[in-house]
């Protein structure tokens, strides 16, 4: 178990957080750190910490309530995680950029989101709400109204946590970031323009997109030696409007091992070929 989670699930203990959706605006009273929304320029949210008392500050122009509790459940993090507050760094200023981090690379911003995740999405219920149940747009839909998140943080954990999808989100036809589940079986591009064969580009073509997976070719997302010419991926993208972004979810179906496969196992990191 991460640090982050670590400390999620004692908060979650602490206060015996059992029903939905958790409210880190009450969390955060119990723990005697103060909330409050401000007109701040250059940051989503900020921690302050000054002998012992702590200040949470939330961007007041932010649309979403889904949002803003999530930028307080992630300043929590900074409050609640060893080594985050030291002597040295008593405050942090956290952009929108830094709560899309949720590469293990991304450090304390990354471990932040984690504590959010973990904190507004407790793995144990979020696993049990999505049990034995294929990703579709009404479902997503139902699980960031009962857990009162937004559609991005719901689609990460989402994609985490059942393990067979992966999600890229696209700015500007571009690919900005992407999360891949562990039982996701191929490698996704993590840049670069997005390809005419994928559905996603259609948004910033000006048109609508489907409410439903739609197939096209796999190498319009994937770049992976193992894929063949005739393989389909799974897409499923929803605009998000207001950012000009698109959270696109992808997933494969599993198929048998074709006889005429070029690779007949791989051992070790090396490919066999037949011969």
């Amino acid at each position: 178990m991460s640090l982050a989670k670590y400390h999620a699930n004692s908060v979650i203990k602490k206060f015996s957080i059992k029903d939905l959706p958790v409210d880190p605006y009450r969390i955060s009273k119990e723990m005697e750190i103060e909330v409050v929304e401000d007109d701040c320029e250059g940051y989503t949210g900020m921690l302050l910490v000054v002998a012992g008392q702590a200040l949470i500050s939330v961007k007041s122009s932010i649309r979403e309530y889904p949002k803003k509790r999530f930028t307080v459940a992630h300043e929590m993090g900074h409050f609640s995680i060893p080594e985050h507050i030291t002597e040295e760094r008593y405050f942090f200023q956290c952009t929108d950029k830094d709560l899309n981090t949720f590469d293990k690379k991304g450090g304390r911003e990354a471990e932040a989101n984690e504590f959010a995740a973990e904190l507004l999405m407790p793995e144990d219920i979020f696993k049990e709400k999505i049990r034995l149940k294929d990703l579709s747009y009404n479902l997503l839909q139902d699980l960031t109204s009962e857990f009162e998140t937004s559609l991005t943080a719901t689609g990460i954990r989402f994609s985490e946590l059942s393990g067979d999808y992966a999600l890229v989100c696209s700015e500007n036809s571009c690919i900005k970031w992407l999360i891949k589940g562990d039982n996701f079986p191929f490698y996704v591009r993590g840049e670069g323009k997005l390809a005419n064969e994928s559905i996603a580009i259609e948004f910033f073509r000006g048109k609508k997109l489907p409410k439903s997976f739609e197939t096209v070719p796999a190498f319009a997302w994937l770049d992976d030696y193992k894929l063949k010419g005739d393989m389909d991926v799974q897409e499923l993208s929803i605009p998000l409007p207001y950012y000009d972004q698109v959270l696109s979810f992808l997933y494969m179906e599993p198929r048998e091992e074709d006889e005429d496969d070029e690779y007949l196992e791989e051992l070790d990191g090396y490919p066999r070929f037949k011969k």
